[in-house]
């Protein structure tokens, strides 16, 4: 027989949506992944020249046990057709993660990355915040 899953907890945290579930008796005990080490996208030329000063890119992507970056696809981009898509792609694939937990072990997971794209009005540059 098997035990009935419910929803054990869920919240929205920094533009994740974090959900755990697990079994009434026996609840998972998940960690989603932590980034640890992220390089600044580059801004775009041609949505710098078009005047666009913002944007975000939502990538999904797996990150490994080893909390490395793989298989990124866009799944939504705030300014389409700008080059932010592209950019985002490129920029994930350096950053590195501490890897996601179930049960106290590293795991493969999904996960959906938000890379927020800022040009610095007084110098013309991409804010360093993502």
């Amino acid at each position: 027989m098997h035990s009935p899953v419910r929803l054990i907890s869920s919240a929205i945290c920094c533009g994740f949506v974090a959900v755990c579930i697990g079994t009434a008796e026996a609840p998972l005990v998940v960690r989603h992944p932590r980034l640890i080490a992220a390089v600044s996208p580059s801004f775009p030329a041609k949505a710098q020249r078009a005047g666009i000063h913002e944007a975000t890119v939502f990538v999904q992507a797996v990150i490994d046990t080893e909390g490395r970056v793989s298989d990124p696809v866009v799944l939504r981009c705030t300014r389409p057709g700008f080059g932010f898509e592209r950019a985002a792609l490129k920029v994930v694939r350096k950053w590195r993660y501490e890897p996601g937990l179930q049960d106290g072990r590293p795991v493969t997971v999904y996960f959906t990355i938000p890379v927020d794209f800022v040009l610095d009005p007084a110098g013309g540059r991409p804010d360093q915040n993502h």
